[in-house]
């Protein structure tokens, strides 16, 4: 039926309560491997590391420079490798229970130098250890490496440098991995890994600098009272929403430690935390940190927006549950209309406990009339659940599209139009 004209328009501005309710059970391993029991909530998976913006198991491992004298980063996650380009061409699901060894790519007739350093706190005798395309030429500084076994190299930062010749017309993959022939290998049984991950024995290598101590700062998502943070290194100090956190270690991990800060000054709205770590000797960038910063969030407030631009909320997949009291003058014979402008991407709508609606598809508009009150105190409440995009936006998967889907939460604006 034709409403008529609009003879009012009640705009429902400002911040609304908010929370969160985790939908991804992760016990059968659909949405993170390893698998793990619980519900995936809201995590911190890109903070910014010295200044740099990093993504949690990943770092810049070489600089692959062309003949042309061009030049590629190449990132690799600690724990699977190489996680993009037709090494994962099934997907993140495609792994099947094994992760490959490899940390470089040559492509098609490709000639390519692999360029990246590494530091030493002593006199070390090196195993290096390859496998995949064959190199050419491999050098440490200015030194040949042919005899791979038993390499004596001295204290210090060195270059390594190693050249690949691939003339096939296909691509091939391989890796480049050193050890300390003096120190026993790390972790042993874990799912899911490359053979090195948390191996101790290990000469690391990147293209970021070593730091004796890290900076790691992000954004944090409303009424954060706590966090779960796993590190390659030690937390020694932390401020959350500007003020001290407690820094607890509970527990070790696969020879990471494990931690809890527990926030002294929670904040309603969205937050902030800085923490000081410092690494392993040899752990650079998102390394560092091998898995997502787990928040424990409680209820607060947040105002309308797209909820993947904020910090600590970019990857999170699940409901998201908005709670706002109006007061509307209810009058006989005119009709309300409840518009919440643009929904990322499904909604739920009650109001004073009853449901309305749902819907997944625009315009998000509900007819309200006969749920609400006249005056104050008519409580508004939408659930909204956005997809699968955030959780995978650090995965490699091929159903994500991230960044360009991510758009997620109530982004509004909200109002109620009153016709006759």
């Amino acid at each position: 039926a034709e409403l008529g004209e609009i003879s009012e328009t009640v705009c429902i501005d400002g911040d609304w309560d908010f929370s969160l309710t985790p939908t991804l059970y992760n016990k059968w391993g659909d949405f993170r491997l390893p698998v793990n029991d619980e519900y995936i909530g809201a995590e911190v998976r890109f903070p910014e590391i010295n200044g740099k913006k990093q993504t949690v198991a990943k770092y810049d491992l070489w600089k692959k420079v062309l003949p042309d004298g061009s030049e590629e980063t190449v990132t690799v996650n600690d724990r699977y490798g190489i996680v993009t380009g037709q090494c994962y061409e099934q997907g993140y699901h495609g792994l099947k229970k094994f992760v490959y060894d490899w940390n470089l790519v040559v492509r098609s007739n490709e000639k390519a130098v692999f360029v990246s350093e590494f530091s030493l706190d002593e006199d070390t005798d090196i195993e290096i250890l390859t496998g995949g395309i064959k190199h050419s030429v491999l050098m440490i500084d200015a030194d040949i490496i042919r005899d791979l076994s038993s390499v004596s190299v001295k204290k210090g930062v060195h270059r390594l440098s190693v050249e690949y010749v691939n003339e096939e017309n296909k691509e091939y993959r391989g890796y480049i991995v050193f050890r300390d022939k003096s120190k026993q290998g790390g972790a042993t049984g874990l799912p899911l890994t490359n053979s090195w991950f948390a191996d101790r024995s290990l000469v690391r290598f990147s293209t970021d600098s070593f730091e004796k101590e890290v900076t790691v700062v992000s954004g944090l998502a409303p009424a954060v009272e706590s966090l779960e943070v796993v590190a390659f290194g030690e937390v020694t100090f932390a401020t959350v929403n500007g003020g001290g956190a407690i820094v607890e270690k509970t527990g070790e991990r696969y020879g990471a430690n494990v931690y809890r800060v527990t926030v002294g000054n929670v904040l309603t709205t969205v937050g902030s935390m800085a923490l000081t770590v410092r690494p392993f000797f040899g752990y650079v960038g998102g390394a560092i940190l091998p898995e997502p910063i787990r928040e424990t969030c409680g209820k607060g407030v947040i105002s309308l927006g797209d909820t993947a631009k904020v910090g600590g909320l970019e990857s999170y997949s699940g409901k998201f549950v908005y709670e706002k009291l109006i007061d509307i003058k209810k009058e006989n014979g005119k009709k309300y209309i409840l518009d919440l402008g643009t929904v990322a991407c499904s909604c739920k709508v009650t109001v004073n406990g009853d449901c309305v609606a749902m819907s997944c598809v625009p315009p998000f508009e509900f007819d309200i009339t006969e749920f609400l009150f006249d005056g104050a105190n008519n409580r508004i409440t939408v659930e909204v659940a956005n997809t699968l995009c955030n959780q995978y936006s650090d995965n490699p998967s091929p159903y994500s599209n991230y960044p360009k889907d991510s758009t997620s939460g109530l982004i509004g604006p909200v109002s109620v139009k009153i016709y006759g």
